[in-house]
């Protein structure tokens, strides 16, 4: 079977939402709403594991005071090589950048916001390269399909890893959630 079928996903997941405080579409603004339902119509029959990282992440979890400017999207570099190929979208050459790379580099045009597909995605730890790939995953429903994120302790663990100003005050919004 191919990355686009009709079959269910095959990773092991949980499903989020509902009122136990869980991720959920409805924390997401409008607008956001309505580019993350553009983006799981794009998405629809993808069997690659992906999940929403960073900011946008953190809006389906509930953390407050954060307007995400692009959605990332974390997947396998054959994903993104699949995904170029359905989208007809060229991948971008990103310069070097001294804290992360992606292997596959796509923008997909939203209805406000753009995806940013990082295939293949690491980061910089120590003086080595290291894959993020969280270790969990997070099914939200949503009105055009699922939407993957990690939980909310691998997006803090993921703060920590890039280690940049804004991801130090990303954790502390972060532990609001607590409060």
């Amino acid at each position: 079977s191919g990355l686009f079928d009709g079959s269910a996903d095959a990773g092991l997941w949980s499903q989020g939402g509902g009122v136990s405080g869980g991720p959920d579409i409805r924390n997401a603004p409008a607008d956001l709403a309505l580019d993350l339902t553009r983006l799981v119509e794009a998405m629809a029959g993808f069997r690659a594991q992906w999940w929403l990282i960073g900011s946008t992440a953190m809006v389906l979890h509930g953390v407050q005071g954060i307007d995400p400017n692009d959605i990332d999207v974390l997947v396998s570099a054959d994903g993104a090589r699949r995904l170029s190929e359905r989208w007809q979208i060229a991948p971008i050459e990103m310069p070097p950048h001294p804290l992360f790379r992606s292997q596959v580099f796509l923008r997909k045009p939203l209805a406000g916001r753009e995806a940013e597909i990082m295939g293949g995605f690491e980061v910089m730890t120590g003086k080595r390269w290291l894959p993020v790939e969280p270790k969990d995953r997070i099914a939200i429903p949503s009105a055009g399909g699922m939407l993957y994120v990690p939980s909310i302790g691998e997006i803090a663990a993921m703060c920590r890893q890039f280690g940049r100003e804004k991801d130090t005050a990303r954790l502390a919004l972060i532990a609001t959630l607590a409060q």
